[in-house]
């Protein structure tokens, strides 16, 4: 085990139980994925507004787990503030979102979409299939039309 793992490892164990952590659960009402927080409605308490998706707030590269509306949560009170918490835990997901600079990978039921930039795969890919269908038309016509209904099927 590294010096990294022990000195986490010694700290967990020797402080587990004394961080107080705050944890309440609700359902989700909606979501702003511009800020990526959403309302969570509690019952018997108040609606908790603008939870956070993530620990911390950041705008740049992320990843975020977005819960479906109507899904039960537990949402993480940060520093005992009532009115400031973040999604610990969802039900159920609408989809992930990966986020390194201009590249993105978002993952949901229907299939992926991976972009960087103004490029996306789905767009390459079925640029490809056009260009080989030009010149290799004769070929395969249907096998490529086919191949080309499979990427859009995954790629969204």
């Amino acid at each position: 085990m590294s010096s990294t793992e022990e000195l986490l490892n010694r700290f967990a164990t020797k402080h587990i139980g004394k961080i107080p952590a705050d944890v309440t659960t609700g359902t989700v009402k909606d979501i702003d994925e511009d800020t990526y927080t959403c309302t969570v409605e509690r019952e018997d308490r108040p609606t908790l507004y603008r939870v956070r998706l993530n620990a911390v707030e950041y705008t740049g590269d992320r990843f975020v787990l977005i819960p479906k509306e109507g899904s039960y949560v537990l949402v993480c009170m940060i520093e005992g503030d009532g009115a400031d918490g973040y999604l610990l835990a969802t039900s159920e997901i609408e989809k992930l979102v990966f986020a390194i600079d201009t590249t993105e990978l978002q993952v949901l039921a229907g299939g992926f979409s991976i972009k960087r930039g103004d490029e996306t795969l789905k767009a390459i890919l079925n640029d490809m299939i056009d260009q080989v269908l030009k010149v290799y038309a004769p070929k395969d016509v249907p096998g490529l039309t086919a191949l080309k209904i499979r990427i859009n099927a995954l790629l969204i």
